[in-house]
């Protein structure tokens, strides 16, 4: 029997998509925050579509522990994971620092389901998998890459929620193109998509949103807004249509594939600093870097005798956008051997293990140039290339002039660069 896992399952995208992978005849596991309303979840999929098995597990994607307590239990009652359906989320909610000091949004919606993936391959339950991130159109709204400290920490002056929501589905994107290259490698019979449903009416999404603003925006919302049968149309098709309809690191809107936009495709001109400013930060997942390269997995024990004033250095260094890459590898040297010198030691081990993985993706890169055989997409390429391996321009000029290139491509031109990124 195919079992699927839905995060967020007891209501709205995630409730419509469990009742419908039930009534194919699938076996499906719940993963819910709040138990009382998973079984709640459960009677109501039983009455409505009919006899079958459904499972209603405990997983707080607030709560890393439960996460892994969520993983164990799912290997350890014998089942397979045929479909993860990554759903669950939260919108507009004050801001607030989950337990391990990580805004609420970025966790809930995306570290959360990054840690459950991560669970999830080290119990070597995704072999054969179909993986569906539920993203949103909101990622288009961030103009600049994230960086840890925007959402790790004493942050002291914090932004609109709905800044870290669309950050959030960014990651979202992120981990999307991020995963397909991971799977490719170490699960090769799996896939990875993600889901933008658009505008849903009868979520539970918006419940952190002021009851005044929803009253008086409820008859607009009524009208343009999808039912949440027709939101999780996307979904649904995502896990269910045969893999040969799908494209492995690819969006998906309306059953139908979309590009992405052009913040998303010079993520590995920022992949090594965003890492690095997460490691420091002492998240202990680090995103966008290759679980094969031990040298890299290992910063956490490397940095656990960097006090508090030398991160907010580094901080302070890695955050400044102004500088270009060589002024900011200057900085972060003499950072290092201000710490001392067994640290310098360790670092410049550390640093040895970046380039290393630079030059291979820049072979990399060379090698998919060397393939393309569109002109125009040789040029925009080309154009990519000749500003990221600008190391004396600011970085923050570099994301800026990136971002500008791709999305003034004609849709077209968008489309090509979607299917064949020159990153």
């Amino acid at each position: 029997m195919v079992t699927a896992v839905i995060t967020g399952a007891n209501s709205g995208l995630g409730l419509e998509t469990a009742k419908a992978l039930f009534g194919k005849g699938f076996k499906v596991v719940l993963a819910v925050r709040n138990v009382k309303d998973g079984e709640a979840a459960k009677q109501r999929i039983l009455e409505e579509t009919g006899e079958g098995e459904v499972i209603v597990m405990k997983c707080d994607l607030c709560q890393i522990d439960s996460i892994k307590q969520f993983a164990e239990s799912l290997k350890n009652e014998g089942n397979s994971l045929d479909i993860l359906v990554c759903n669950a989320g939260i919108m507009n909610h004050p801001f607030e620092l989950c337990s391990n000091e990580v805004e609420i949004h970025f966790q809930s919606n995306y570290l959360g389901h990054f840690y459950l993936v991560e669970e999830l391959f080290r119990l070597k339950l995704i072999e054969e998998t179909r993986i569906v991130l539920v993203s949103s159109g909101f990622y288009k709204n961030v103009h600049e890459m994230f960086e840890a400290s925007d959402v790790k920490g004493q942050i002291k002056e914090p932004r609109h929620p709905n800044y870290y929501y669309s950050m959030s589905k960014l990651a979202n994107c992120l981990h999307l193109i991020w995963l397909k290259d991971k799977l490719a490698k170490e699960a090769p019979n799996s896939i990875v998509v993600g889901v933008r449903p658009g505008f849903v009416r009868g979520t539970n999404l918006g419940r952190n949103t002021n009851i005044i603003m929803r009253m008086v925006a409820f008859p607009l919302i009524y009208m343009v807004a999808k039912n949440v049968h027709q939101g999780s149309s996307s979904i649904i098709y995502c896990a269910t249509t045969p893999s040969t309809n799908l494209e492995s690191g690819s969006l998906y809107a309306d059953c139908k594939k979309e590009p992405l936009s052009g913040m998303l495709f010079h993520h590995l001109c920022n992949k090594m600093k965003v890492w690095l400013t997460v490691a420091i930060l002492n998240l202990s997942v680090l995103p966008f870097v290759s679980s094969e390269n031990k040298n890299l997995a290992s910063i956490p024990s490397l940095l656990k005798d960097v006090t508090p004033e030398q991160k907010s250095a580094v901080e302070a260094i890695l955050l400044n956008r102004q500088q270009s890459q060589n002024a900011m590898d200057a900085a972060l040297d003499g950072w290092a051997k201000d710490v001392g010198e067994g640290f310098y030691k360790r670092y410049t081990d550390l640093k040895a293990a970046f380039l290393d993985a630079k030059k291979e993706m820049d072979e990399e890169y060379k090698a998919k140039l060397g393939k393309m055989t569109d002109p125009d997409l040789v040029k925009v390429a080309n154009q990519i290339s000749d500003i990221t391996s600008n190391n004396d321009m600011p970085v923050g000029e570099q994301r800026t002039k990136v971002t500008a290139l791709i999305d003034a491509q004609t849709p077209e031109m968008k489309a090509k660069i979607a299917a064949n990124p020159p990153y």
